[in-house]
């Protein structure tokens, strides 16, 4: 319920105010018949911006790392624009997600919006590449994006284009299954402030301050958004500990009970820009509760806090009419806390020697990590004549993972199903973490070739090589032929290949992890 500090009797009142109001509006309104309906100059306006809307070219830049018309285009891209997101209402990238063919999202045990492209989920959403104006935002702890930013909120969004099918042959690693690009607002697309609230069912609240203006050669974009939700409080009759009751003939399940689903978000934007240069910082604040465990369980506490922020700046110039050079240097960093009781307090576990122990304080596994990732990209763009150009740029960037530790009542063993009990929260780092300080690095080379054989025949050919220091290299080729046989009717053959590089989960995780993987 909205509001709930407001009484009853209040809102009864205003709610005979508002339905008076509206009967007498509706009773002032004259009727016209089909034939007299009066059209106001206003409403011919609308109708002409609707059309010239309709008409208007799509250009992309996430196809190519470059403006392309999207009729071009040697991908399967969608466009959704600021425009389609008020008038379907979506509240955040999942939201968006649901609209476009051959994807969606599942929403998993941890809580998290995990996306499903053509039928294909990866359980830490590592393959689909999520980036702000180009910037990837993978962590290293996960290799997602996913798990900070499915609920990103769409007020300082211009457009999002989505790339379904591989795009590691422009991008590298885990643009796998799609790629997202979130284009933000420019300051002449806002031009003064915006103040936005919104509020809903299970005590949802948000808040959202936009601000964008010009000032000579500078421009300014700042955004700040805060969001917070109960959530779904859904209610569970049963868990999977109410079974292991029914074998260990305990009592430690807390259902029948009701999930827990609180989210709270901080999330802030800068960009400044002045002539080429550009510098964009972001920083979100996430706390979040994991309904119901990352096993089935309902217990006391399943608490999520992560932290996501980057710097980027960038430099953009024109050189001799044909040559666009483009620069950045960028630093991201993520932390990560986790506090889960994976079960619940008077739970039996089995213990190596099959005895079952009675966890009196519950199963309690502390998670903590930092992760930096810091590089730089350069891309030039050659336009060799009006109907050929190419792209090329290297990228080089250091991974670094760190401050791991571990507090747990509890150690691991070789098996899911047995633990050692410690029978006291302590740190158990220096004895066994679940995963552990390391770094990586990887350099890259990418390199593409446009070209307009007729005026509606385009031939695109590119690569990019990858070498990472842990795993070794990967090279990805693409091919894309657009021919528009008839006005307004486009074929396009197609053809690419992706890599999906193993997160520092994956690789060190105590329990599932495998230093030897190899990319997918």
């Amino acid at each position: 319920m909205l509001f709930t500090s407001i009484s009853k009797a209040t809102v009864f009142y205003h709610a005979v105010f508002l339905v008076a109001s509206i009967l007498f509006v509706l009773h002032s309104i004259p009727v016209y018949s089909q034939y007299d309906l009066p059209v106001s100059s206003s409403a011919e306006d609308a109708l002409e911006e609707e059309l010239r809307y309709l008409k208007a070219e799509t250009y992309v830049i996430t196809a190519s790392r470059i403006p392309e018309n999207i009729k071009k285009t040697a991908s399967s891209v969608t466009v959704i624009t600021d425009r389609q997101i008020r008038q379907m209402g979506a509240r955040h990238l999942s939201d968006v997600m649901q609209t476009v063919p051959g994807m969606n999202y599942f929403y998993g045990y941890a809580g998290v919006n995990l996306p499903l492209v053509r039928g294909f989920i990866n359980p830490t959403s590592s393959s689909v590449l999520v980036m702000v104006n180009n910037h990837p935002l993978t962590e290293n702890y996960l290799g997602s994006a996913f798990w900070v930013y499915d609920t990103t909120m769409l007020d300082n969004v211009k457009r999002i284009e989505i790339i379904r099918g591989p795009g590691s042959a422009l991008y590298g690693a885990n643009a796998f299954a799609a790629v997202i690009n979130i284009i933000t607002k420019e300051a002449e697309d806002i031009d003064g402030w915006e103040l936005t609230t919104r509020a809903g069912s299970y005590d949802t609240q948000q808040y959202n301050l936009l601000y964008g203006k010009t000032f000579k050669d500078l421009e300014i974009v700042f955004n700040y958004n805060y969001f917070d939700t109960h959530g779904f409080n859904g209610h569970i009759n049963e868990d999977m500990q109410t079974f292991l009751d029914r074998i260990f003939l305990t009592h430690a399940s807390l259902a029948p009970d009701r999930m827990k689903r609180d989210d709270e978000k901080y999330d802030g934007f800068l960009s400044l820009k002045y002539r080429g240069f550009k510098l964009e910082g972001k920083y979100v604040d996430r706390d979040q509760d994991n309904p119901v465990g990352l096993t089935p369980v309902l217990t006391n506490k399943n608490n999520f806090d992560k932290k996501d922020c980057y710097l980027n700046l960038s430099y953009e110039r024109t050189f001799w009419e044909k040559l666009d050079f483009l620069g950045k240097v960028y630093r991201n960093h993520f932390s990560y806390l986790s506090d889960l009781q994976t079960f619940p307090p008077g739970a039996a576990q089995l213990t190596p020697l099959l005895l079952p122990v009675i966890m009196r304080k519950g199963v309690i596994n502390i998670l903590t990590a930092k992760n930096n990732r810091t590089g730089f990209e350069v891309q030039t763009t050659w336009k060799m004549s009006g109907s050929n150009t190419i792209v090329g740029g290297i990228s080089y960037e250091e991974m670094k993972q760190y401050d791991v530790r571990r507090r747990a009542n509890y150690l691991y063993t070789s098996s899911p199903l047995f633990i050692i009990p410690l029978f006291s929260l302590r740190y158990t780092t220096d004895i066994q973490s679940a995963n552990r300080s390391v770094k990586r690095n990887f350099k890259a080379f990418f390199i593409e070739d446009i070209w307009d054989i007729r005026d509606n025949l385009r031939l695109t050919v590119g690569a990019r090589y990858d070498d990472y220091s842990d795993f070794g290299d990967s090279l990805n080729p693409r091919a894309g032929l657009t021919w528009e046989f008839k006005k307004g009717y486009d074929l396009k053959l197609l053809y690419g290949s992706a890599f999906r590089a193993p997160s520092f989960v994956e690789l060190y995780d105590s329990l599932m992890g495998d230093p030897d993987l190899d990319p997918e």
